[in-house]
């Protein structure tokens, strides 16, 4: 997926349908493991950070994770 075209809200709904789908994959996990599990929240405090640059984080780590 090329993110570099989003705007923060449009980044926003792409990283609300990734975890709907992460959740859909793993209805076992908890909401903060996945957030952990994909690296969104790492102990530190996520409030500076765009959202863009989340969103481009949460797809490297599904592709980590997912094997794709």
């Amino acid at each position: 997926m090329r993110t570099g075209g989003l705007n923060r809200q449009n980044a926003n709904r792409e990283i609300i349908k990734i975890l709907s789908e992460i959740i859909e994959k793993h209805p076992y996990y908890r909401f903060g493991q996945i957030l952990f599990n994909y690296n969104i929240c790492t102990g530190r405090d996520p409030f500076y950070d765009e959202s863009i640059d989340t969103l481009n984080n949460l797809i490297q780590q599904k592709q980590n994770l997912d094997g794709k």
